[in-house]
């Protein structure tokens, strides 16, 4: 499966109407060819917001590019002071989910630049090492590891019931993620956010 990510920035304010803004640029795009899903995250207290849309494959992404090119004018149209930061295209390497995607959940999201011949190091260590981890703690229910093989980008989300487990979660993993940071040597320090997912529609497989 393929992502393609929208890192924005919105005036705090607006953050309850970033879900009904991108409504009809979600019915757009959702209408492409191997469509899989959407998530919308923002934090309340700095107006950072990611913009996630998910396909089946690579090509089929890059078929919706001119789509998602007007969809993204047209929330900032709709949203007076809303700002694109940056936009990438990445293969999600890594997908564990526990429970049935939904908003209001509390999302840890470490955005690194790394040399690209460490990222199957890092998603191996993230697997092996920290998820069995995660897995065992209150409130885990899912997380995504993304990467970017042109540019070094990678990006691990773990999603989580509530603030409150994930700050207990970041204690309880902080060895671990010790760990996988060694695992991959001298690197620029990671980018490290929380989110709120304010709107979550992912397509699950149709149970046999």
């Amino acid at each position: 499966m393929f992502a393609r990510g929208t890192w924005g920035e919105l005036p705090t304010d607006k953050v309850d109407d970033l879900a009904t803004a991108l409504r009809p640029s979600i019915d757009a795009i959702s209408a492409c060819a191997g469509y899989a899903g959407v998530v919308a995250l923002a934090n309340r207290e700095s107006g950072a917001v990611v913009v996630v849309t998910y396909w089946e494959t690579e090509e089929e992404m890059q078929g919706s590019e001119q789509v998602a090119a007007g969809t993204r004018a047209d929330v900032t149209a709709r949203l007076p002071g809303m700002k694109v930061v940056d936009v990438d295209r990445m293969e999600i390497m890594l997908r564990e989910r526990v429970a049935t995607p939904r908003n209001n959940t509390a999302v840890r999201h470490t955005d690194l630049r790394i040399p690209p011949e460490k990222l199957d190091t890092l998603v191996g260590t993230l697997r092996d090492r920290w998820l069995p981890q995660a897995k065992q703690q209150h409130g885990f229910r899912a997380c995504l590891v993304s990467i970017n093989r042109a540019n070094g980008h990678a990006v691990a989300a773990s999603i989580w019931d509530s603030v409150a487990d994930l700050d207990a979660a970041e204690t309880a993993l902080a060895s671990v993620r010790e760990e996988v940071r060694a695992s991959i040597g001298p690197h620029s320090p990671p980018t490290v956010q929380r989110f709120e997912s304010v709107l979550t529609e992912i397509k699950l497989p149709t149970p046999a």
